[in-house]
């Protein structure tokens, strides 16, 4: 009787988290959000599917999208993860339905396995119960649909936990060891705070005063899971060391010293998300001894932000970083509950008044108070008024209505994916490789460019654009401080094609996707499916060529924008003062602001402060029509107020973000550099509202016919089959003088270079890509790719799996 009615709490249990995640969710919605989770989450993991079927590799080393990228540039989104894994044996299956559905039967496992843990604490199973609800009602799980990787570690993280109590009380590390290899493997950035978590655990458990045999097991166990997670974890690591985060900045506003409102334990879902009755549970956890020191952790955790400063890694103070320390929360709550149930805790009221003083300090203030006053009233009758059980049981369970409505409340907020949201399947793998028919070139999406950013067309196919945590510098540094791409979005991190088209020529961009209204100049229609169009422009560079047209780079790095974009598109830049230098006479004319005709905006070079009450569009008549030229308009934008600053021209999009921004762009400088259609006579200029000031008008113009690199060698590639995870190009080329042998891949460690079979160095060319000598004649080239890091950490990962069973055979051995 006692397993049936267990399982009947699990039912229960599931069915209640189940409601939580889903009720919230309207008709004709999915259960995925905007932003992030579609662009990022859903689009990077079907990056890396695509990476693996294409190179039927498990281990693939580079990737085809942002100009060509380490593949553990997309590690944080779910390289080896397992639902990523298992979406490589259903190719057909949408993505978006395996993340999501993997997502819930996380919080699920998590919720249940948080029952079964919580029985084994000396817990009856009502206060289990309790606890569990407590869980599935913090409003953390809010990214279950949002920012998955914030809670996909955690049923891991419980059995990790479990592990623990399973080596203090048998001496075993299997579970433990294999619990925390799999957080790493699904969020490798919160893998600290869930090794800090287990300690802080263990020596609870071992009540502050570990054994050393037991605690040296414990240390084992640590290093072997690090170890078995090496492949992902040192190649990882060193990518990240070898490059900077190009966001803009960090921390642009000052850090309190004490958070008052206790964002990081209450009700916010970038936080653990509890509700008052958590923290009415930790305060009276301070009055017993065997809890205090624990209460007094998660208390400082929540109250000062240097501590989250730190287990963020010094990036930034947000309270993000403490969700891991959920369990330990929930621990504490059901363990006071029941200590309150069985009259074994007092009732004290000055913790219950304590929880009306972070509603004074908390954006959530109303609901906060109304949540103290209810719990201060529950408090009050339990100390007063009920004395018989059933009356206690019916309080009790009702005070735990309150966490569960919160967390509702929460995730009606979020703006849901559309469930017909069709944005990142335009045309299918086989339509796009049906007009794809030369790999030498890249393909971009401009239509819906945010989601798109990191999904791939497949089948091998390049691509610029990228959205990841992790990302080149020197790429970066390129796409937006040489070429002035624009920054559309508050973050510089969000690398999206546009209609620069010294970008597009310079990058090899022959194919675009994008809407039959937008369709840049010099690209033509060659596939339409209702308002969306494949393009095709055959006057770019291709991705690798050779050339004898050198630019050296010491002069170059003197040449002013935009007249570098000019070289970088006519000629080669290589390293040194070459002898190849030749005289440069540029094509781009610098226009006078009359160009742009009288506009409050332009009226003055040196600018003006606009104060608008809303957004305001305006039409700027050009004074000479323009016809198959590029224009370029650049000038400086301040934010009196710091605010957000938009302004489109012609739906090119410049973002100034606000100075509030967790990432602020920084972005002081806006540029348009826009493709001049046929007979262009005016300019379509959207503002946002706010004050703030515009100055430095600059304005150029270059002919069409001028861009272009004369006399480029063609490689032709091998056969389709070379595509095997670690081959970047393969193929043979013509040179007819001695030159450089010139590709748009991005330049960093670990490229190997062979000509003719005999590795030779490469070398940064062009500010950011790779590239070497070659000299006339035919030649075979083969570029391949290892990941720094790789060879070593799968070696340690098999060795560590080894000395793991070699330990368990042992464990098992004895037992017997």
């Amino acid at each position: 009787m006692e397993r049936k009615h267990i399982v009947k709490l699990h039912i229960m249990l599931t069915a209640l988290t189940l409601a939580i995640l889903l009720l919230p969710m309207e008709k004709g919605v999915f259960f995925g959000s905007e932003g992030d989770w579609y662009s990022q989450h859903v689009g990077a993991a079907e990056n890396l599917r695509q990476t693996m079927l294409s190179t039927g590799s498990l281990f693939p080393q580079f990737s085809t999208g942002g100009g060509g990228c380490n593949i553990y540039d997309l590690a944080y989104y779910g390289l080896l993860r397992p639902d990523v894994l298992f979406s490589c044996l259903v190719p057909d299956l949408e993505m978006k339905y395996i993340i999501a559905g993997y997502a819930i039967l996380g919080v699920l496992a998590s919720i249940n396995l948080c029952f079964f843990w919580l029985r084994r604490q000396n817990l009856n199973k009502w206060s289990a119960f309790g606890g569990s609800v407590l869980m599935a009602a913090a409003t953390c799980f809010f990214h279950t649909h949002h920012q998955i990787i914030f809670v996909n570690y955690m049923p891991f993280l419980i059995l990790a936990l479990m592990g623990i109590d399973k080596l203090l009380e048998k001496g075993k590390i299997l579970l433990m060891t294999v619990s925390l290899f799999l957080i790493y493997m699904h969020s490798f950035f919160y893998a600290f705070v869930c090794l800090v978590v287990c300690l802080i655990y263990y020596l609870y458990k071992s009540d502050w005063r570990p054994e050393l045999r037991t605690f040296g097991k414990a240390i084992l166990a640590v290093f072997l899971s690090i170890g078995m997670a090496a492949v992902l974890l040192l190649p990882t690591g060193l990518n990240i060391l070898s490059t900077s985060k190009d966001a803009g900045g960090f921390m642009s506003q000052p850090m309190d010293v004490l958070d008052l409102k206790l964002g990081g334990l209450l009700y916010y879902p970038y936080g653990c998300g509890m509700t008052m009755l958590a923290l009415y549970c930790l305060l009276l956890s301070l009055t017993k001894k065997k809890k205090r020191i624990l209460a007094i952790m998660l208390l400082l955790c929540a109250l000062i932000p240097a501590i989250s400063l730190v287990l963020n890694g010094f990036l930034y103070p947000r309270a993000k970083i403490l969700i891991p320390f959920v369990p330990l929360i929930v621990l504490l709550c059901a363990d006071t509950l029941q200590e309150l149930y069985e009259r074994k805790q007092k009732w004290f009221l000055i913790p219950a008044l304590l929880c009306f003083l972070p509603a004074a300090f908390s954006p959530w203030q109303e609901l906060m108070l109304m949540d103290a006053c209810i719990l201060l009233v529950w408090v009050l009758l339990q100390k007063f008024l009920f004395k018989s059980v059933r009356s206690r049981q019916g309080a009790f369970a009702l005070i735990l209505l309150v966490p569960i409505i919160v967390s509702v409340g929460v995730n009606k907020e979020e703006d849901y994916l559309q469930a017909d949201d069709d944005r990142q399947s335009h045309f299918t793998f086989a339509e796009i490789r049906e007009v794809v028919n030369d790999r030498r070139y890249r393909f971009d999406v401009l239509s819906n460019n945010y989601v798109n950013s990191n999904t791939l067309p497949g089948d091998g196919i390049s691509k610029t654009a990228m959205y990841s945590s992790i990302e080149n510098k020197l790429y970066a540094d390129f796409y937006y401080n040489e070429m002035h791409n624009p920054i559309s979005l508050r973050n510089r991190v969000v690398l999206m094609p546009n209609k620069n088209s010294y970008f597009n020529y310079f990058m090899g961009i022959r194919y675009l996707l994008t809407d039959v209204d937008n369709l840049p100049y010099g690209y033509q229609t060659v596939l339409q499916k209702g308002n969306y169009v494949i393009a095709e422009n055959e006057n770019v560079l291709p991705m690798c060529y050779g050339t004898d047209q050198l630019f050296p780079e010491i002069v170059h790095e003197d040449l002013a924008f935009p007249y570098n974009l000019e070289v970088l598109c006519s000629s080669a830049v290589i390293p040194g003062n070459s002898d190849a230098e030749r005289g440069f006479m540029p094509h781009i004319k610098e226009e006078t602001p009359e160009l742009l005709g009288v506009d409050k905006v332009f009226a003055s070079e040196t600018g003006g402060l606009l104060s608008l009450d809303s957004a305001e569009s305006h039409t700027l008549k050009l004074s000479k029509s323009l016809k198959k030229k590029i224009l370029i308009i650049s000038f400086q934008v301040e934010s009196k107020s710091g605010r957000e600053v938009i302004i489109e021209v012609n739906g090119m999009r410049n973002n100034l973000s606000a100075e509030s921004a967790p990432y602020p762009n920084e972005n002081h400088t806006f540029t348009y550099v826009l493709p001049a259609e046929e007979n262009m006579e005016e300019l379509e200029l959207e503002l946002s509202k706010g004050n703030y000031n515009i100055s430095g008008l600059q304005i150029y113009t270059m002919d069409v016919q001028y861009l272009q690199h004369d006399g480029i060698s063609l490689p032709s590639l091998a056969q389709e089959g070379e595509r095997d995870g670690k081959t970047v190009f393969k193929g043979d080329i013509d040179m007819n003088k001695d030159g450089y042998f010139i590709t748009s891949y991005p330049y960093r460690k670990g490229y190997q270079v062979f000509v003719d079979g005999k590795e030779v160095n490469y070398e940064k060319v062009n500010t950011a890509f790779v590239g070497f000598p070659l000299s006339k004649g035919n030649h075979q080239i083969e570029i391949n790719y290892f990941a720094p890091g790789f060879k070593a950490g799968l070696a340690i990962s098999i060795l560590s799996l080894l000395i793991l069973c070699f330990i368990t055979f042992r464990e098992r051995k004895k037992a017997l």
